[in-house]
């Protein structure tokens, strides 16, 4: 059997922490989008669009901070494209974070039902669409808006590219847990024929141990006197016998009187 079921455990709790980090990081970094604004001798500058505020980094004295949206632009920028995206990526974080502390107690619990790893295939598999839900948000208003007003295009940045592996991370979980339950069947599987054994008669078991067979006679007597022997035997790898004999009885010839 191996570590199969073991192995597919903790690779799965391993995998759960990674997809909950790379969620965190794409929920909460001010680097979902970014931009290089300036670029000097001595290198670049840029800004950066997150769901919680916008960054800026490589100014000299004021090197890579994080700003929060103020109420105005709150008003004015972030339309419901936008929320939506930051709602599907606090979804994905939520859900990571239930799976992986999830994911940890069932490496420390001996016996995990199938029902159980179903569950944890669909939760991951929401999780991984919620994560590519995460995206809408480019459809928003905002990077039309602040590119006509600062000019260049945004691209891909830390938060979303974290979300990308974090989409994959997840199916990946799924595809383990899917494991994790095969892995589980078979352990099944073995215990109940280990258990099928132990659940054998006692008379049987008996036979096994001993060295010699075992014979158990049955008589019966007949109405005409004929005796029947049942002779049952059973050998020690679990073999039986059965031998019936008719023994008749005969009678001495009555005396003739002299």
């Amino acid at each position: 059997m191996g570590c199969g079921h073991k192995c597919a455990r903790t690779s799965l709790a391993i995998f759960t922490v990674f997809g909950t980090l790379l969620s965190l990081v794409a929920a909460f970094s001010c680097d979902f989008v970014i931009k290089i604004e300036y670029t000097y001798w001595y290198g670049h500058t840029w800004n950066g669009l997150g769901f919680l505020g916008r960054s800026k980094h490589g100014f000299e004295g004021s090197s890579d901070f994080c700003v929060g949206w103020s109420s105005e632009e709150k008003e004015y920028l972030l339309d419901g494209y936008w929320n939506a995206g930051f709602a599907f990526a606090l979804l994905a974080f939520s859900l990571g974070m239930l799976t992986m502390i999830g994911s940890f107690l069932f490496c420390c619990l001996g016996n995990v039902t199938n029902k159980i790893y179903c569950s944890l295939v669909i939760i991951y598999v929401f999780t991984a669409m919620f994560q590519g839900l995460t995206f809408v948000s480019f459809a928003s208003d905002v990077y039309d808006t602040l590119e006509s007003w600062e000019g260049l295009n945004y691209h891909v940045g830390v938060g979303a590219g974290c979300a990308i592996l974090a989409t994959i991370v997840w199916l990946l979980c799924a595809i383990l847990a899917g494991r994790s339950k095969i892995q589980n069947e078979i352990e099944e599987q073995a215990e109940e024929q280990v258990q099928h054994y132990n659940n054998e008669p006692i008379i049987a078991k008996a036979v096994f141990a001993s060295e010699e067979p075992i014979v158990n006679e049955t008589v019966t007597v007949r109405e005409d006197g004929t005796k029947v022997i049942e002779r049952l035997t059973m050998f020690p790898d679990g073999s039986q016998e059965i031998t019936t004999t008719e023994v008749k009885l005969i009678e001495n010839p009555a005396k003739s009187p002299v």
